[in-house]
This record gives structure tokens, C-alpha cells and sequence, in this order.
């Protein structure tokens, strides 16, 4: 759910969330409105609510200010950033220090699918879980680096501030799996190129009314007569043309 816009409530507005949702995860997104100070008063309210993600206390640019609420934050309650990253210095300036406990990136601003799947490299050698900014647009991302997942960490937010929508489970245990391997791919692409080569040789060729003498090879058998000689009416697709033909007849 929103907070921020109306910080004087949101104590109140987190508790009502908990109380209709029971005991489903609750994440909450400040959108960064807060500074350090009062984002750290706040998440001992939250943590008091069951609140297991914190997303943008502070504002993605104040790397110090996330990195202060990782390090205080009450156990339990995960901070997220990220989704405004555009390069790879500034994702592996927030792991390095480190400024969250799950990282962000959205396919649409870190460099399309191939600078997603390098923040998912980094996030994987530093065994920090990544969140896809939108589903729609990470799930084939996710796919696509199925050979060494990372984390992935489906999230959803309701734009609406008086939402209280709520996201999956605890984003340390939820971990989307990808629907195949590479290696399952491979293995698949092998069988096609099998089944190909084990067609009959005239599958797919022209058949055996060409005269020219590969086609008399490949499509004379002992059941039926061999292929009649003839110079008209050759297949244009047949490679070798028959004796005394000329472009020009």
C-alpha cells in the first residue's frame, strides 16, 4: 500500500490494512517521502503491524539515508530500492555498502532485458534478492537467466494512496522460479535437428519426375520404375539442370 502523502495517518491506515488482510503479507511503499530520521520512527510502527517490506523510505538518490535504514530498521522488515536505477554503478553502489535487503530494477529504465539481467548478476554474486518493478514486463527476464536464477521477488502496488493491496508473502521466502532451463532448451533444439535429419530423403524435395541424374538417385526405388528421362517441364527448384539445356530455349 501508499503512505507518504498523508504521514499523520499512516499509522492508522496501516493498522486498518492489517486488521481486513489478517495474516497475509503487508508491504507498503513510501515512494521516498520520508527523510532518514522520520522513516526510522516510522518503521518501528510498521514493524508493530507485521509490515514486512519497506519500499523507499527515503528517496532512491539518498544512498546514506537507505543505507541508515538497513542498517536500524527493526528485523523482519525488508527495505527495497532500486526501481530508478538506469546503470550499473548505481546498483552496485547500493549492494556494495550495502543500502537494502532487496534490490529493485525495472526493465523499462536499467537498460532494457539485457541490463536487467545484469543487475540479476550482480544481485546473485552478492546473494541479495531482486524484484522485477512490474510482473508484466520481468517475467521472460526472469526466463531468461535461468541458468543461475536469482531471487526474484514478485511484487505488486496499487497506485491508488487509500489502497490497501497487499503483495505475496514474506519477500525473503517467495522465489519465482523460471518455467524452463537452458538446458531444457538445448535438449529441445537437439530433438528438432534430429527429427529432421530422420526424414525420408524426398521429404521436403522435389519429387522424382526431375530428370536430372541426383534426382534419379535419391528418388528411384526398387518398387517403382526409374524416372522417366526428360528435358521439358524441369523443376525449377532442382539444382542440376538436365543435359542440353539452355537458358535460353
Amino acid at each position: 500500500m501508499k503512505i507518504g502523502s498523508e504521514p499523520a495517518r499512516d499509522t492508522e491506515r496501516v493498522a486498518a490494512a492489517r486488521d481486513a488482510i489478517g495474516d497475509a503479507g503487508l508491504f507498503v511503499d513510501a515512494n521516498g517521502a520520508f527523510s532518514a530520521k522520520q522513516a526510522l520512527a516510522l518503521a518501528e510502527h510498521l514493524a508493530e503491524h507485521d509490515v514486512r517490506w519497506f519500499e523507499e523510505p527515503v528517496s532512491s538518490d539518498d544512498v546514506a539515508g537507505l543505507t541508515l535504514m538497513r542498517a536500524r530498521a527493526p528485523a523482519g522488515l525488508d527495505i527495497a530500492a532500486g526501481e530508478y536505477g538506469y546503470n550499473l554503478d548505481y546498483f552496485r553502489r547500493l549492494l556494495a555498502l550495502p543500502s537494502v535487503e532487496v534490490l529493485q530494477a525495472d526493465v523499462s529504465r536499467c537498460g532494457g532485458v539485457t541490463g536487467f539481467m545484469q543487475v540479476a548478476a550482480l544481485c546473485e554474486a552478492q546473494h541479495v534478492d531482486l524484484s522485477g518493478h512490474c510482473d508484466a514486463l520481468h517475467l521472460h527476464a526472469a526466463c531468461a537467466t535461468a541458468a543461475a536464477p536469482p531471487r526474484m521477488v514478485p511484487t505488486t502496488t496499487c497506485a491508488s494512496s487509500t489502497c490497501c493491496s497487499t503483495g505475496p508473502r514474506n519477500p525473503t521466502t517467495v522465489r519465482l522460479r523460471p518455467i524452463f532451463r537452458v538446458q531444457d532448451l538445448v535438449s529441445s533444439s537437439k530433438n528438432a535437428t534430429q527429427s529432421a535429419s530422420a526424414r525420408r530423403p524426398d521429404e521436403g524435395r522435389c519429387e522424382s519426375q526431375c530428370a536430372c541424374p541426383q534426382a534419379q538417385s535419391h528418388y528411384a526405388r526398387p518398387s517403382q520404375p526409374a524416372p522417366r528421362s526428360r528435358t521439358a517441364g524441369h523443376r525449377p527448384h532442382c539444382r542440376t539442370r538436365p543435359a542440353g539445356h539452355h537458358p535460353s530455349s
